[in-house]
């Protein structure tokens, strides 16, 4: 999977992520973190998040009642 084509949506949330310095857990951001950086709605972003997170690129903890995401590796 790491040489599987990232869609464009997925490319700039990950920039978004490198920009917001998610990359690694203390670190991590939010659904709402990530949506405001990238310019997009919070639903896509979240959609977004849990695809990167099955192509094991992301990790995700819960912290209270949110979940926040950091990049892996």
């Amino acid at each position: 999977m790491p040489n599987e084509k990232l869609l464009k949506i997925e490319q700039d949330i990950l920039d978004a992520m490198k920009k917001l310095n998610a990359s690694k857990e203390a670190n991590s951001k939010t659904v709402k973190d990530i949506a405001t950086k990238a310019n997009r709605p919070k639903p896509v972003v979240a959609n977004t998040l849990d695809s990167l997170t099955r192509k094991k690129l992301l990790g995700r903890r819960v912290v209270g009642k949110s979940a926040h995401y950091f990049i892996l590796g």
